[in-house]
């Protein structure tokens, strides 16, 4: 049973405070609205209920690898978690997202944030396009993980280090991938710079 690392927490004014807290909230709702409890989550996802309950009440920052458990888990994409950006009023049924409406979160703790490019579909697939940055050391974590779906990508800036399965591989710019998400995976910049990849995740969708 995974129960995540102890990370310093940052302030309570803070930005990223404030996110976690969003991000807490919408994990919660999305939950309830599964009909789902804490055990039944904690059951699926193999991270404990102790650290469910802390992403919930916003007190312990989420990494990808968490929220990707928690996206199988609820069977929903991992972007249902972000939270939308202040004074957003996307029509959640409109075709079109734009730029100041992207939702968006920060992976504080692991160097990492991640922007949805595209609306969620209403259709039998839900397809999510990203834009990744990940900051030098950025990482998934030492563990690789699995969910749903398939992915794809472009590295459009810096050096990704890709872990699928039992191979490793470094792409540079222009560089471009695609596996299943059902094959362990992680990944990481053991660069000095930012690197910034559009990231695709498809999946079925639970609606």
């Amino acid at each position: 049973m995974n129960t995540q690392p102890t990370s310093p927490t940052p302030p309570d004014d803070t930005p990223t405070a404030a996110m976690d807290a969003q991000v807490g909230q919408r994990v919660r709702a999305t939950r309830i609205a599964r009909g789902l409890s804490l055990k039944e989550v904690s059951a699926k996802s193999g991270l404990s209920i102790g650290l469910l309950s802390q992403v919930e009440r916003g007190i312990s920052s989420p990494s990808v690898r968490v929220l990707g458990a928690l996206s199988g888990a609820m069977n929903v994409a991992i972007s249902h978690f972000f939270p939308d950006p202040p004074e957003s009023a996307r029509d959640p049924d409109s075709p079109i997202i734009r730029q100041n409406q992207r939702p968006a979160v920060t992976f504080w703790r692991t160097g990492i944030a991640k922007s949805v490019l595209t609306p969620h579909g209403r259709g039998n697939m839900d397809l999510v396009l990203y834009t990744i940055i990940i900051e030098p050391n950025g990482t998934t974590g030492d563990e690789p993980f699995t969910h749903d779906g398939e992915e794809a990508g472009v590295v459009l800036e810096g050096t990704l280090d890709l872990h699928i399965g039992d191979q490793e591989y470094v792409l540079n710019e222009g560089d471009g991938f695609r596996f299943s998400s059902a094959t362990p995976h992680r990944f990481f910049n053991s660069t000095k710079r930012p690197t910034k990849v559009m990231w695709v995740n498809c999946r079925e969708s639970a609606v």
